[in-house]
């Protein structure tokens, strides 16, 4: 079983999420790709994040069409900050022994792998797969001088996907909702309908997102 694992903040999720998702699944051969929501992230200590039920549910939303995405609750239910190497562990020991782990990061969050907790350790639990994303080409990110050990940025720099890139982020879809201007096409349908049903991210339940 080859297991893809994508996580994040997902406030809200959105279709640079599923591409990312769907691209790395089909080049890699995954069984099944698991979105894995953060409690708290270690890198957005100190901003504000909308309540996890909420969150869980965009999650569930957005993925249920697709029969080879699963959700998992995971650092929700561990709760405090959510680091991504106890995670694997956490999977390695109750899941299969035989699965296979894949874990899926865009490529601006190369830079920041130095950083993060027993990066060395993730990346022996783990194959590491970095989707591209607008802006960060594999050639720069090469040239950057990579605080980690030479094992270590090879099992980086291993599996680069080339997948759609689209140039969307939660921190834009967030002030776009609360400005009142269209995510039409930015997020799933259903997710949007969600958002405005509770009124989050500064939106109004008069104001329903339209027909497609």
């Amino acid at each position: 079983m080859k297991i893809g694992i994508l996580g994040g903040t997902f406030d809200p999720v959105h279709i640079g999420h599923l591409i990312i998702a769907e691209t790395v699944r089909d080049a890699m051969g995954l069984d099944k790709v698991c979105f894995i929501p953060a409690a708290t992230p270690p890198h957005k200590r100190g901003r504000e994040i909308t309540p996890a039920e909420h969150r869980l549910e965009m999650v569930r939303l957005a993925i249920e069409c697709n029969h080879a995405f699963e959700l998992s609750d995971v650092e929700l239910r561990r709760g405090g900050v959510s680091y991504s190497v106890e995670t694997l562990e956490h999977l390695k020991a109750t899941m299969d022994a035989e699965a296979e782990f894949f874990f899926i990061i865009g490529a601006d969050t190369v830079p920041e792998l130095p950083t993060w907790k027993d990066i060395n350790e993730l990346l022996q639990l783990c194959t590491l797969v970095v989707a591209a994303r607008p802006g960060f080409r594999m050639e720069d990110l090469l040239s950057e001088d990579l605080a980690l050990d030479p094992d270590a940025r090879d099992r980086v720099f291993r599996h680069f996907i080339d997948a759609v890139r689209v140039d969307v982020a939660s921190t834009e879809l967030r002030a776009r909702l609360a400005e009142g201007k269209t995510v039409r096409y930015m997020i799933p349908q259903e997710v949007e309908n969600y958002i405005r049903a509770k009124e989050l991210y500064g939106t109004k339940r008069s104001a329903p997102a339209p027909e497609r």
